[in-house]
């Protein structure tokens, strides 16, 4: 239930939210002010954090994946990678 039905708030706060890398708060503030008004542009702004920190999370497996195989070796790895694709399946659910 929302507190307050000015969609300015929750949209300058997701803003904030944002800018201290809070994107699960943020998402949730932008998608409350999209809700009361959607005009705002809160899905949008929303949709942008899923894809960026989904991204982000997909060039961090890639490049711990080349990391791993390169530092220990194949057998080793595989380990680590799948720890690493939990990791991202795990980030990209929580969305």
């Amino acid at each position: 239930m929302q507190k307050f039905k000015n969609p300015d708030l929750y949209f300058s706060r997701g803003e904030v939210h944002s800018y201290l890398e809070k994107y699960k708060e943020a998402v949730s503030d932008y998608l409350t002010a999209h809700q009361i008004d959607p005009t705002l542009g809160g899905k949008a702004m929303s949709d942008n954090i899923k894809t960026f920190v989904i991204k982000t999370a997909s060039l961090i497996n890639k490049k711990a994946r080349a990391d791993i195989k390169t530092l220990i070796g194949r057998t080793e790895a595989q380990e680590g990678v799948r720890d690493h694709e939990d990791y991202l399946h795990d980030l990209r659910s929580s969305f």
